[in-house]
Parts: structure tokens; sequence; C-alpha cells
């Protein structure tokens, strides 16, 4: 099902004249030089194609003829017109090689070159073409040795090039029809692709490496492969054992590698997998997934603000649903040596994507302070699970995302999780009281948890308060001091609170008798009140407790902190 989609979306971006998007039997390949002949084969030059910006240096992307050059100690020149340095020309730097090693990889060039001439030559009585016969002649002239008078090449080596010739229109080697045509060695196997129900020649390998999943190889990996006898059977080898038509194969490689790209869109990183996201019609629903789900750079602020508008009025309920129609796509991948593993895959309508994201940041909304966020993406909610985001552990995104789009529990590794920082900071920003209301609305279907709640049952809601007030009237009492109740007591009172409270309380009088006039009263009047609510003071807390007395303690903090006015305008409402 997933290279199904895939095909589907290669479908709609050939058909895009906006896109630009390789055929069946091209490629995308960076390009870092380009030899220039005239027509009797003689050098005008080598020259650098590299584009820099940004003070950033990148090779030029075209679209090539063929497939991906295939990895191997063998040789494996290209025959279509375009290869490496040490193909073509015979030349590696050796400042760029291992000492070690150098003089071994250095003879394996010479062989490369050799066995490129040799390719060439062999095919040229069958091309009959002037202009690969002008290339065969530059190849039996080109003396590796002349490699130092051309300074270019020291900075290119081992990088791709084409070759170009100067007279007359401009054209390259790589246009000649008759190089787009492969040449194959090995009888075709015919069978049903699974993918296009097609009878179809089969493709033994993925030729096309998938490129861009954070820690897989630079190179390249493979996301359907057969490396094993373990994973075989029938008798059938490689990726004949999953029967891939050749042309399905390049689709869906073509399309994830687009996703994939380093300036895509609908590309991000989810926890420690890359995630690509596409929609059946371009539109909204992908940034709505984009904001609510990845970090957005500050020059598409713009836009983005558009979509937080549009994203929090479907919140609030003061827009209706009307987002375009058709399927919604989301791909996780995470590196697996030389093959990729699927973290995750969700497929579903857009109105059920945009629907699912809404409720899961309904269940976020809580009292804030003007300055907070009004919309909190996951990697904020998974940043508040580690001190670091390297220690955010490596398989919550992916089940966190699952949650969300699928519409099941949040994990309980994630509210632990949380809890955890809670205890160890004794700070209870935002995000993470969000988190808690989340987790208890979604998980423990706890009910109206968004603001101060004075009449709520729960014990532990109370004991939060209570802690929340005695922290107040100390601060009020002694200023601020190098260790509060709340950096001393807090993880105690909110596990085990029978050990503590009773000593809080003693203390909390000291504290009091230091307040005059109305601080004093005030102070006394809300203690009281709480401690009215509270019959006993349990031994133990349960997790979700430790949850409900973290958000008593932050709604009666947020309570503290709002105006008098604010309050009277917000019962009146």
């Amino acid at each position: 099902m997933i290279l199904q989609e895939l095909v589907r979306y290669y479908e709609r971006l050939v058909d895009d004249p906006e896109q630009d998007i390789p055929e069946f039997g091209c490629i995308k390949q960076g390009v870092a030089f380009e030899i220039v002949l005239h027509s009797d084969g003689s050098l005008e030059g080598i020259h650098d194609l590299r584009i820099t910006d940004d003070s950033k240096t990148r090779n030029k992307m075209m679209t090539l003829p063929g497939k991906a050059k295939p990895s191997g100690s063998g040789m494996n020149p290209t025959p279509y017109g375009w290869d490496r340095t040490d193909y073509m020309l015979g030349y590696l730097n050796p400042e760029t090689l291992k000492p070690g090693d150098r003089e071994k990889v250095l003879q394996r060039c010479e062989k490369a070159h050799e066995s490129f001439k040799e390719l060439y030559r062999g095919k040229e009585p069958d091309i009959n073409n002037d202009d690969y016969s002008s290339f065969c002649h530059f190849l039996e002239k080109w003396n590796p040795q002349e490699a130092k008078n051309y300074p270019i090449l020291a900075e290119i080596s081992g990088l791709f090039g084409v070759v170009r010739f100067c007279d007359g229109p401009p054209r390259y080697l790589h246009d000649i029809t008759a190089l787009r045509e492969e040449q194959k060695t090995d009888e075709p196997w015919v069978s049903r692709c699974l993918v296009t129900g097609d009878i179809t020649e089969i493709a033994r390998i993925q030729d096309i490496k998938t490129k861009g999943v954070n820690g897989a190889q630079s190179s390249g990996a493979s996301l359907v492969s057969f490396n094993a006898d373990a994973f075989c059977s029938y008798g059938k080898d490689q990726s004949f054992n999953a029967p891939i038509g050749e042309t399905a194969s390049f689709e869906f490689s073509t399309a994830l590698n687009k996703l994939l790209e380093s300036e895509s869109e609908r590309r991000i990183k989810i926890g420690d997998a890359t995630c690509v996201f596409w929609a059946d019609e371009p539109g909204i629903s992908e940034d709505i997934f984009k904001l609510s789900f990845s970090y957005t750079p500050a020059e598409d602020e713009e836009k983005t603000a558009k979509v937080r508008s549009t994203l929090k009025s479907l919140v609030s309920g003061t827009a209706p649903l009307t987002i375009e129609k058709g399927g919604f796509y989301v791909l996780g991948l995470s590196p697996n040596a030389a093959r990729l593993s699927v973290r995750f895959w969700y497929r579903g309508t857009v109105e059920e994507m945009v629907g699912r994201v809404v409720r899961h940041q309904k269940e976020l909304e809580i009292i804030k302070g003007e300055r907070d966020r009004e919309i909190l993406p996951i990697w904020i909610l998974l940043a508040q699970t580690a001190r670091e985001s390297k220690d955010i552990p490596p398989l919550l995104g992916g089940a966190l995302t699952r949650s969300i789009l699928w519409e099941t529990r949040y994990p309980d590794s994630f509210y632990s999780a949380v809890l955890r920082r809670i205890r160890a900071d004794k700070e209870i920003t935002y995000p993470r009281a969000a988190i808690i209301k989340a987790f208890l609305q979604r998980n423990y279907e706890k009910e109206e948890l968004f603001m101060l709640d004075e009449n709520r049952p729960e014990v532990a809601y109370q004991l939060g308060r209570l802690f929340a007030s005695l922290e107040k009237t100390q601060l009020k009492a002694l200023g601020n001091i190098n260790a509060s109740i709340k950096d001393r007591y807090y993880g105690a009172a909110s596990s085990t609170p029978a050990t503590v409270f009773p000593r809080l309380i003693r203390m909390s009088q000291h504290h009091i008798g230091k307040l005059e006039g109305g601080q004093k009263v005030f102070a006394e009047k809300t203690i009281q009140e709480i401690c009215g609510r509270i019959q006993n003071f349990p031994k133990h807390l349960n997790l979700a407790d430790q949850g409900l007395f973290s958000l008593g303690y932050y709604h009666q903090r947020q309570d503290f902190f709002t105006p008098k006015t604010e309050k009277k305008e917000g019962n009146n409402e």
C-alpha cells in the first residue's frame, strides 16, 4: 500500500508542469564538472558546475539517463555518457586519500579508467554518432597525468561530471539517443507486479537508492531489499522475493526521493524518524500537518501566521472544517544499516487527519500566559521529556505521532517522562501542564481541566493547590531565597504527601506570622479553604494523581497571577 501511494504520487508529479521530476529511465544526479570538447575531440576545458549560495557549495542537479551508479568493488563504468573523475579521467586527488590506502586506491583508479575507455570504444561501431566518436577520440588522447594542469580537478575529485560539445548548438554526450537505451545482459524475469498488478519485467534490485533519511548512509538505502538466504524463498533471490516491476520500482523510488529532498516542504523530523507527508490535492492540510508536527523556519513567518490562524479557528470552533477533499498520507522512516525501517505509515482522508490534529490541540488547551504559544507542535511536546534533545527517547516521537493520527491513547512513557522532568526541574511550564491535561483527558477521561476549579473533588488536585499556596506564602514572607519549599519538597509532596505536608503547614504558620494586613488575611483564608477540602494526606499518589497534583499547582499559580478584573470578566461570560 505504501508503494502504491508513492507510485500514484509520482504520476501526479509527472502531470504537473511545475515539477521537475525525471521520467522513467532517468535520474536526478548531482554534477560537479563538465568536460568541454570540440567536434574533433580536442579538449576546450574542464569547467566547474558547482553552485555557491549562502556560503555553501553544492553540486548542480541534472536529469541524466540511466540508473544510479551501483556500489561494489568491481569495475562498473556508467554507459550513459556521465561518470566520476576516476572513471572518466583516471584521476583522484592523492591528498584526499588515506596514506595507508593511497597506493591501492590509485591502482584501482587506473583500472577504472581503462574499463571506462574499453566500454566506450567497444560501443562506438553500434552507436555510429559523430559526437560519440569525438569523445572516444578524446579518451584515446587523454593522459591522466595532464590532470595537474586543471586545478579544479583537485577540488572535485571523485565527483560526477558530464561531457558537453562547444562547436555548433550546445549539446551533451548523454543526449545521444542510442546511449539512453540500456543494454541488458541478463534474461529479464517477467511476472505480476505487486504494486500495479500488471504482468511486466521485474526489478532485480531497487536501483534508485533512497536518500535523505537522517542517519542512513549518504549513498542511499533500500526500502525493498533482501540480503540473506533467511529472507528468501522458493529459490528466488534479491527483490524477486517481492516482485515489483521496473517501472513501479523507478516511480516509487523517484517519488520518495522527491519528498525527501533537503528543500522539500513535505519532509520533517519527528523524534529519530524522518517523516514525509502528502495529500492527493495540494492545500492547507499539508501546512496544518507541518505546523502541528514540526518546526517552521522564520522565512515562512507570513504563511505560518495564516496557517496558525486557521488552525486556531478550527480548535476554538469559530470556523467550520472546510478543507480540501481526498487522501492524506504520512510515512515515517528510520535507518537500518543499508536499509530502511518503516516506523509508521498513516493513510486516511484529509478531513480525518485535520479532525484528529484539531482534537489533539483541543486536548492541549489550558489556561496560559499572554506570551505562550497558541499551538503546541509535537517537537515542543517531545522537548519536555528530556533536558536535551539528544536525550529524547528515540521511539517516543513515532509512538506519539501514531496516538494523534489514530486517535488512540497517548503513550504512558510520554506522560511518565514529563512527570520525571517536572520532579527534576521543579518547574511546571505551560507545555508540561498542557501535556498532563491532555493525557488525563484522553487516557483517564478526566474533564474540566482547563483552569482553576476550587470545587474539584480529587484530593491530589487540592494538594497541588495547597502546595502552590504554601509556596506563595513563603515568598511573600521571606522574598526570594536560595531554596524555596518548591525546590526542596516538590518531589516528595507530589508522590508521598503524608511525609511532608504536616511539616509544610507548621512552617506556613511561621511565614503567615511575618505578613501584615490584607496579605496575612488572604494567606490564612486561602490555606484554610483548601485544607477544608482535604480529609487526610495520602501516603502515596499514583501517576494519574501526580498529574492532578501538578495541574492543581499550575492552576492555582495561574490564578494568583491573574488580575482580579480579569477574573470578574471571566465569571460574567
